[in-house]
């Protein structure tokens, strides 16, 4: 199975100043650099083609945690063979089977040991967003002159299952491709979004896909909200990284960043999404491909959880009749409503899903003795408030009923205890 390398998400270690004037910058789109205006939610330092920007908030702040509330965060995935964190080394390598394609249905998709090839081979990735616009980022092993890279944002838990993929694609999931020509000098970067039912507009894709910016038809206002830029210069890395050379140091081209700002495409153009969608990911993959056509052969990947929609784990438990026991839900991820200082929450008896028994963050039970399944809804914002990210989990509590001491003789609840393993 490929390992991601997934932390839980954390309360951030200290609020710096992310807040942003308007700022001036060059990005690269299209087959140009050009000059604009950026709008103040988009953070600058996560553009300008490095791993760390000083007082500016960068990839070095998410591997270090230090990241602002109401954020979410990939963190730092590392791929299978480079992974420091895996709990034994990993010999292989795994990648897309040849005849994997970004337009197909993930149950489509296979992957292999076979490993990629020095100038495909990703090493590390991630994707963070923050006040409605999503960064994200890829590094490779060696300098390949020309890259060619894409992004894919999945509302379904997408990850490896054998030499298949788990998961599948949802209406709405969002995907960025980016290639860069001529030494990294020149790039196009699209923006698609997944139909699946033959209406989309990309005739290569099986019209799977609709393209909703586009780099060889590029709209000079929609261009201003999604960009991408390749490094220049060396960087050190500030994770474990292995270069090509055998050192931390990422060569030009190696180090490929970029964003999308959502919350400026839908709140200051006519841009639109489907109908219904509510951009809440649950997933991220980088892959490396032949070219930037959307039915291009693929080759290594890495992947992982974006939690916009919260995950809730709830644990099962035995206790002791009349003890009471307070359910505390484990939430990763998720955004809260503006103004809001927690999660929406709904809790029910699992076999009735049409009362409400409670709205309270944590749910005590003290019922009589029998076994009882609850389930929780937790809701949280989409981006931009598109909507609501809902998230279920169910759980299972026993209770059992304390032995008459006299003609049952002890069990699992003594006197004095309060409940079992």
């Amino acid at each position: 199975m490929k390992d991601f390398t997934l932390l839980d998400t954390r309360k951030s270690k200290s609020n710096r100043k992310w807040e942003a004037g308007v700022i001036k910058t060059y990005l690269l789109l299209g087959l140009f650099f050009i000059s604009f205006t950026l709008s103040s939610q988009v953070q600058p330092g996560f553009i300008d083609g490095n791993i760390s920007s000083g007082a500016e908030l960068d990839w070095d702040d998410v591997w270090n945690e230090n990241i602002p509330a109401n954020s979410v965060s990939s963190w730092i995935l590392f791929d299978d063979i480079n992974n420091p964190d895996a709990p034994e080394p990993n010999l292989f390598d795994q990648t897309f089977t040849q005849g994997s394609k970004d337009h197909q249905f993930i149950s489509q998709w296979t992957n292999t040991t076979a490993g990629p090839n020095a100038k495909t081979n990703i090493q590390q990735a991630g994707a963070f967003l923050y006040q409605g616009v999503i960064y994200f980022f890829g590094n490779l092993f060696a300098d390949n002159g020309d890259a060619n890279i894409a992004f894919w944002f999945l509302q379904d838990d997408v990850g490896v299952s054998g030499n298949k993929f788990s998961g599948e694609h949802i209406r709405g999931d969002l995907f960025i491709v980016a290639a860069f020509t001529n030494g990294g000098k020149e790039g196009n970067i699209s923006v698609y979004e997944w139909r699946g039912d033959g209406s989309g507009d990309e005739p290569n894709s099986n019209n799977n896909l609709q393209t909703l910016i586009s780099s060889t038809n590029p709209n000079p206002i929609l261009g201003s909200y999604v960009g991408a830029q390749l490094n220049q210069n060396n960087i050190t890395a500030p994770w474990s990284y292995t270069s090509k050379s055998g050192s931390n140091v990422m060569v030009p081209n190696t180090f490929f960043e970029g964003f999308l700002d959502l919350k400026g495409l839908l709140t200051e153009t006519d841009f639109e999404l489907d109908p219904g969608t509510s951009a809440c990911f649950s997933s991220f993959m980088v892959n490396t491909r032949n070219s930037a056509s959307v039915d291009a052969a693929l080759n290594d990947f890495v992947a992982g959880g974006f939690n916009v929609q919260p995950e809730v784990e709830l644990e099962d438990k035995s206790i002791c009749e009349g003890s009471g026991y307070e359910i505390i839900p484990s939430i990763k991820g998720g955004l809260l409503k503006q103004g809001e200082t927690d999660f929406r929450y709904e809790w029910y008896y699992s076999e009735d899903l049409n009362t409400i028994i409670s709205t309270d963050p944590t749910y005590t039970v003290d019922e009589d003795a029998d076994t009882y399944n609850f389930t929780l809804y937790v809701y949280g914002d989409a981006i931009d408030g598109l909507g609501e990210c809902k998230e279920s989990a169910e759980v299972e509590i026993e209770i059992i009923s304390v032995p008459d001491i006299v003609t049952q003789g002890l069990d699992a609840c003594e006197i004095g205890e309060t409940g079992k393993a």
